[in-house]
């Protein structure tokens, strides 16, 4: 191979021989400086060229043995790294396994590559698989030591949990954010991010985000606030993960509890839930309704509860239909009718919170 790299005529023919199949299979885990040497000799083609078409021509499966023979060209040649997809996953499995053992810490933080890479390992598909390890902790220790910018990670976790990944691949995504003890402030600026995930068809995803969506009760001003717990309502209560509804359910009385003011519209988006599958769940949010709806008519109008309920009553069954109806003070099944109770109220016909 080496002596091939120093007769090959110009930089695409060193680079054909350097890809050739019959030769690369054996230069795997041999070290690259005999190569490095012959090919910065007098009359060789342009070592940066060399490096850089041959990292530029790398393929997945031929990562393990030409990513250390082009990063050993691109160093001696001073040359900046490519940052296609297959460089920066072979550069991501490579750091992970340094050689002689040393920490993944201290392999980063004396990367001069580090920087670029950074900001774009979490825009390939899967790459996250070889953020094992050690990699998650190392991460965010350097985001610590300012040697990686902290709001590039972060931005780069929430967009790979909104783009998707392979379960492990998302599970090391997961650790770096949950290392990371994302603030209440870096919520605050992220919030529209969050709210997106909890639409993820992962139930962690939407987990982590809703864990830090609740970490803005005492961030934001209570209208602000109203309207995430809102919004959130909207997107958590048709889930299909208890755990994810009961907690939103909680947060979402809480909320109307401390803001009473904005009760009627919470209890609004309560009533989504009275839409999903799971009829225990449903009867969750029938209950948190049922609760708080006589309040939500004394400190103003609670129309906007009811309407919502009516509007949800030609969908519910059984027990709950009969509950719901109760609730609204009109016959079971009697969409029509409430409709009509709704336009009385309106009209100061029907006192609010008696039943008809």
């Amino acid at each position: 191979l080496v002596a091939g790299a120093g007769c090959a005529p110009g930089a695409a023919g060193v680079v054909s021989w350097l890809r050739h199949r019959t030769l690369r299979w054996g230069v795997r885990g041999r070290p690259p400086e005999p190569l490095v040497r012959v090919l910065s000799a007098p009359g060789r083609p342009a070592l940066a060229v060399v490096a850089r078409q041959l990292a530029e021509r790398m393929r997945a499966t031929t990562i393990d043995n030409d990513w250390p023979m082009a990063e050993a060209l691109l160093l001696a040649a001073g040359a900046e790294p490519p940052t296609g997809d297959v460089f920066v996953r072979g550069w991501a499995r490579f750091r992970r396994h340094p050689a002689g053992r040393r920490p993944v810490v201290d392999v980063l933080r004396d990367d001069p590559w580090l920087t670029a890479m950074a900001g774009r390992m979490f825009e390939v598909d899967t790459l996250a698989v070889e953020l094992s390890g050690d990699w998650p902790e190392a991460l965010v220790d350097l985001c610590g030591e300012g040697r990686v910018d902290r709001e590039r990670v972060l931005a780069g976790c929430l967009w790979r949990m909104r783009a998707g990944d392979r379960v492990t691949a998302m599970g090391n995504i997961l650790k770096i954010h949950v290392l990371l003890e994302v603030t209440p402030g870096e919520v605050a600026a992220h919030r529209q991010e969050y709210l997106g995930l909890l639409s993820s068809p992962s139930g962690y995803v939407a987990d982590h985000a809703q864990y830090a969506l609740r970490q803005l009760d005492d961030a934001l001003p209570a209208d602000e606030l109203v309207d995430v717990v809102a919004e959130s309502s909207h997107a958590i209560l048709l889930r299909r993960e208890k755990k994810l509804v009961r907690a939103q359910l909680l947060w979402l009385a809480t909320v109307a509890r401390r803001h009473p003011e904005h009760r009627a519209h919470l209890l609004a988006a309560a009533a989504t839930g009275l839409g999903n599958e799971a009829s225990d769940l449903a009867d969750r949010a029938l209950d948190v309704i049922a609760r708080n709806l006589p309040a939500a008519g004394r400190t103003g109008s609670d129309d906007d509860v009811r309407k919502a309920v009516i509007d949800a009553l030609p969908e519910l069954t059984g027990d709950l239909a009969r509950r719901a109806s109760a609730v609204l003070g009109v016959p079971t099944g009697g969409a029509g009718a409430a409709a009509e109770l709704l336009d009385d109220d309106a009209a100061g016909l029907v006192p609010l919170g008696e039943p008809v």
